[in-house]
């Protein structure tokens, strides 16, 4: 091992070095405030810089000493290490300048280096070339001071002022410039140069790092990668890809068989690329080789999840669509509580697990007679299961077009959802995702089955709804559907084959083919069957009309009368002939006769009033005249309007010829004037005193 060692020389022997900036040594004591004690380069004889005090004050800095006298013989190809110690702080910093390209400045890149250790401990690192660094006598520099002061902790600044401590410079005779920084190229490849039968799943390429004896500095700090056929025209399959230090590479790509590829590895570092390292070539075997993937129940991932208690089934296939037949597989983890296994058949189920929140990790390994593998593993982690509980109905035994409430007892799950089959497969949503479901009308025989899932691991239950059959639908016979109050009742009656009961609805509710029905009201009958399914008939709507009262008469005069009644129509008689037709209570009777009044109602006839005579027979007025003869009406025919002259007061009333009234009118003794708005035709006058017969005049109107 080679020692370097720092000679004291005579300072006039070397040049001066007044052009470097000011120390600015910061103040120490050996007491107090810290100071360097003793420098040693190694590899170097046992030789030490060894210091009594704190500084000879040079550059007028109280905490600096001008060592250039001192001289270290420093080969950096060695990567020398560089030891300090020191009196102080356990916080203090130490870094070392070392002019390298001999410039007389301390802050070109590479001229730092930064110790590590303790104050109480002391400092060391390791000492390289700069990349520009000339051979030959240059100064060396050291700072000591605290780190907790300043505004320089890391000691970037050369010329830096700080607080506590002490700067020492030193003379080196440095030798070992980088020369050639090229890296060397990789060595023993795998595949090895002209290998044959090599597996065409792509595994990686493998190479090894140049000597490990060189210099760090001309150590690959990375690799480019480059992979091709050559049939006349290269065909990169990958073309100087970074793969940084790593020493293996995966192309990602699968080979094709008995096919020759080509592939080279060049070193790099922060300086060069080696772009002289040789290419290596290998063939594909002509064989495919196996590329098993793993499948939890068809399901293929890294990592799965299975349900506890259900048996999954844990199989392989080859990716690339290879058979696999005659293959060996060993499964290095397989079933839990098992010992790993070979076996040819590819198929094999995981047993039930009933322990949640556990994790297995199966590997599967296939080879093929070349020994080409293929490899894949899958982490499954057990979950726990859901619990649907129990399907509760009021009854599975439903009446055809009813719905059933159903519920879950005892679920415990985070999600829910109910469907149906009418023959229990195929089953369709009801969009119904909670732990009560309300069934849809029962048409036929239907299975309904839950489903809880707990972070999906499912539990279901079933149960089927059986319909029962309706009883064919009774019909309702009325004799009529209306019927007046002085009449008792009307009878309904059904026809309905049964088996079963016959139950009429309504406030007669009774049992029975038939029933009387004495009130309005909807009236329909139910076929209980013996199974208890109802068959409802269409509505029947009896309608019960109230029977007018007998009318009683009240006489105005000769010929006014009126009816007292709760009628809606009133039917006047003369002679028992039905003579007049009104919803007037008022009748005015035309000529002498025996007259009654019938009151109606919906077609209900009341009893006839009492008998009343009319007696229109012509009396005589005053002067023993006529009445006719009092009266005077002209012009007649007229417009509407005409006069009339009365000997004597007279209540005037005009009707149509269709005994509608016009109007009423009081007349005075004298001559009045009547005004009509009417149509064109014939009109009645009628002239009445009380106490007298009434007179009659035609009245014509163009």
């Amino acid at each position: 091992m080679k020692r370097y060692i720092l000679l004291a020389l005579l300072l006039v022997t070397f040049k001066t070095y007044g052009q470097y900036c000011d120390a600015s040594g910061p103040s120490c004591s050996v007491a107090a405030n810290g100071w360097i004690s003793s420098v040693e380069v190694v590899p170097s004889a046992n030789n030490f810089i060894n210091n009594s005090g704190c500084g000879d004050g040079s550059f007028g800095a109280p905490g600096y000493s001008d060592y250039t006298a001192m001289v270290a013989e420093i080969d950096m190809s060695d990567a020398p290490q560089i030891f300090v110690s020191g009196a102080g702080y356990a916080e203090m910093t130490c870094v070392v300048y070392i002019d390298m390209n001999q410039n007389e400045s301390f802050e070109d890149l590479g001229e730092m280096f930064l110790l590590v250790g303790h104050g109480l401990t002391g400092y060391t690192g390791v000492l390289t070339p700069s990349l520009d660094m000339v051979e030959g006598t240059t100064r060396m520099r050291i700072r000591y001071f605290d780190a907790l002061l300043g505004l320089d902790p890391l000691g970037l600044l050369p010329c830096g002022t700080s607080s506590y401590g002490e700067v020492e410079d030193y003379t080196v005779n440095i030798t070992g410039a980088l020369v050639n920084t090229t890296p060397d190229c990789a060595q023993n490849p795998v595949p090895a140069d002209l290998a044959v039968d090599i597996c065409n799943s792509g595994d990686s390429l493998k190479f090894e790092a140049p000597d490990a004896d060189l210099l760090p500095l001309f150590a690959p700090t990375g690799y480019i990668i480059s992979l091709w056929t050559d049939n006349g025209t290269i065909d990169y399959l990958i073309e100087d890809s970074n793969i940084a230090d790593v020493l293996a590479f995966d192309p990602g790509v699968e080979l094709t068989p008995n096919e020759t590829y080509f592939w080279q590895v060049k070193p790099y570092n922060l300086v060069d690329t080696n772009l002289t390292c040789d290419t290596w070539s290998f063939t594909t075997s002509s064989k495919p080789n196996p590329s098993p993937q793993i499948t939890i129940d068809g399901i293929v991932s890294d990592s799965l999840g299975i349900c506890v208690e259900i048996d999954n089934q844990l199989g392989v296939y080859d990716i690339n669509g290879t058979d696999l037949t005659g293959a060996t597989y060993l499964w290095s983890e397989n079933e839990p509580n098992e010992d790993p296994i070979s076996d040819l058949n590819i198929n094999n189920p995981i047993n039930s697990i009933a322990v949640a929140d556990v994790t297995y990790d199966i590997a599967i390994l296939v080879t093929d007679d070349i020994g080409c593998a293929g490899v894949d593993t899958v982490k499954v982690t057990t979950k726990p299961r859901a619990n649907v509980g129990n399907i509760i109905t009021t009854s599975t035994q439903i009446c055809e077009n009813d719905i059933t409430d159903l519920y879950l007892d005892g679920a415990d799950g985070d999600s829910f959802e109910w469907l149906y089959s009418n023959n229990g497969t195929n089953y369709t949503t009801t969009a119904d995702f909670d732990t009560a479901h309300t069934t849809m009308p029962i048409t036929q025989d239907v299975y309904y089955l839950a489903i809880a899932s707990l972070n999906g691991c499912a539990d279901s239950a079933e149960v089927l709804i059986t319909k029962l059959d309706l009883p064919l639908q009774p019909s309702v016979i009325a004799s009529m559907t209306e019927f007046c109050s002085v009449e008792d009742s009307v009878e309904l009656t059904t026809n309905w084959p049964g088996p079963g009961t016959l139950e009429w609805n309504n406030v007669d509710t009774t049992i029975g083919a038939s029933l009387w029905v004495s009130e309005t009201g909807i009236y329909n009958v139910k076929g209980i069957g013996v199974n208890g399914c109802v068959s409802v008939s269409a509505d029947v709507t009896i309608t019960k009309i109230e029977t007018p009262d007998q009318p009683t008469i009240t006489q105005h005069s000769n010929s006014d009368y009126s009816a007292n009644s709760n009628g809606t129509n009133y039917l006047w008689y003369r002679n028992d002939t039905l003579i007049f037709t009104s919803n007037d209570t008022n009748f005015v009777a035309p000529e002498n006769g025996d007259y009654y009044v019938v009151a109606e109602n919906g077609g209900c006839l009341s009893e006839p009033s009492d008998v009343f005579q009319v007696n229109l027979a012509t009396n005589i007025g005053e002067n023993g005249l006529l009445l006719i003869d009092l009266v005077n009406l002209y012009p007649n025919p007229n417009n509407g309007s005409f006069y009339i002259e009365l000997s004597q007061e007279v209540d005037l009333k005009v009707y149509d010829l269709n005994g509608r009234h016009i109007m009423t009118k009081q007349l005075f003794k004298g001559k009045n004037t009547v005004e009509l708005n009417i149509n064109s035709g014939t009109y009645i006058v009628e002239y009445s005193v009380i106490g007298s017969p009434r007179a009659f005049d035609r009245l014509i109107v163009h």
